[in-house]
């Protein structure tokens, strides 16, 4: 599940939502692009190419890759959120500023922000290594990636958000596109699954 949608900052700027995101039946990658949607949408399409794109093992060197093939041709930088979905746990890796939302065993929301302000690492700069979170499922019900454009959701701005983590996707996408005004960046959240 996918929901991802221009900020209404961006919007009566004229500026596009420079977000993109895929998903498989065990991965959804979340990328940010600061400056150009191009790049992000090609890096997307690249990326998807990549065999085992959607393995974690080969994530990182899939990424490294990609971002050498977009890259060599414009200087652009990116955050990138992954999840996956494995037998036992999810496996959260990231780079740049982000999101991760758990619903644990006892249905309660928690929102863990990763934030590195004005200087944080995105891939064009080197010697940055993609941090990594482990979530046992046992212990976690759901598990969601996001961008930083959510924080009014967590700033709780939209009462009682959190029990529409147990809606379908068209209820969110509804009520955050009927709050629009409050978010002034882009916003995408994805989760695995419907």
């Amino acid at each position: 599940m996918i929901i991802s949608f221009r900020g209404y900052g961006h919007l009566i700027q004229g500026i596009s939502n420079f977000e993109y995101a895929i998903e498989s039946e065990n991965m959804v990658l979340i990328l940010k692009g600061c400056h150009s949607d191009i790049e992000s949408k090609s890096f997307m399409r690249l990326f998807s190419e990549r065999v085992g794109f959607n393995k974690v093992e080969n994530f990182e060197e899939n990424v490294k890759y990609t971002a050498d093939q977009v890259l060599n041709k414009v200087q652009e930088d990116f955050s990138i959120i992954a999840l996956f979905e494995l037998e036992n746990r999810y496996v959260v890796k990231f780079l740049g500023n982000s999101f991760i939302i758990t619903k644990n065993a006892k249905g309660l929301i928690s929102y863990l922000r990763y934030y590195y302000g004005d200087s944080q690492p995105y891939m064009v700069q080197e010697n940055h290594n993609f941090e990594t979170v482990v979530l046992d499922k046992h212990k976690f019900q759901q598990v969601y990636v996001a961008t930083p454009g959510i924080l009014p959701i967590v700033k709780n701005k939209i009462a009682g958000f959190d029990e529409l983590f147990n809606e379908n996707k068209s209820r969110i996408e509804t009520i955050i596109k009927e709050n629009r005004q409050i978010f002034y960046d882009d916003v995408t959240i994805g989760r695995i699954g419907a």
